[in-house]
């Protein structure tokens, strides 16, 4: 699925915290597990006070695709790391009132991360083993616009899986894939 937007590209290790770098630093355990507690501590502070802000910055790039009164379907990825997927899903459904979450039809293994090996150098087909779709999700809903929204964008297997999967139940489906960063 080709990204339609980020809010920030190009972070990576190096990048100097700030409130976009704290999501890769956080979500990824090597960077995370050479942070001292006080640095983590103070990231999420930084976090805190600038979401508002992030996500305002996000919903304002998603009028570009998205009416305020239209109705699509919501999709944040299956992830056991929630601190900032749960917010940003919040704050869609807050500011589009016809936002319909299908987050919960899908679900994936804890213990699998697209963006670490073994699972890093699988290809979208063989990932799609590792998404569990709920029998409730099938073609008797009308789904015609789908935004799949997530934190990070590393190698855009997340959103090539879901796109497969989704697109095997919706053939037709436009789908719209957008991420707080991109790193590089």
């Amino acid at each position: 699925m080709e990204l339609s937007f980020t809010l920030q590209d190009n972070i990576n290790e190096s990048t100097s915290f700030n409130s976009y770098s704290i999501i890769h630093k956080l979500k990824n355990p090597n960077i995370r597990s050479r942070l001292s507690q006080e640095d983590i501590t103070a990231q999420c502070r930084n976090w805190m006070a600038d979401r508002k802000r992030i996500f305002d910055s996000f919903n304002s790039n998603l009028n570009n695709f998205f009416d305020r009164n239209e109705s699509f379907h919501l999709l944040i990825p299956a992830t056991t790391r929630v601190t900032f997927t749960n917010p940003l899903k919040d704050s869609i459904i807050n500011t589009f009132a016809n936002c319909i979450d299908i987050s919960g039809h899908f679900s994936k293994n804890p213990n699998v991360s697209f963006g670490t090996p073994p699972y890093s150098e699988k290809d979208p087909a063989q990932l799609e083993e590792f998404i569990q779709v709920s029998h409730r999700f099938n073609q008797s809903l009308e789904i015609k616009k789908v935004l799949v929204a997530d934190d990070v964008y590393s190698s855009g297997k997340t959103m090539d899986v879901y796109e497969s999967v989704i697109k095997k139940v919706f053939p037709e489906v436009v789908l719209i894939g957008a991420t707080l960063i991109r790193t590089r």
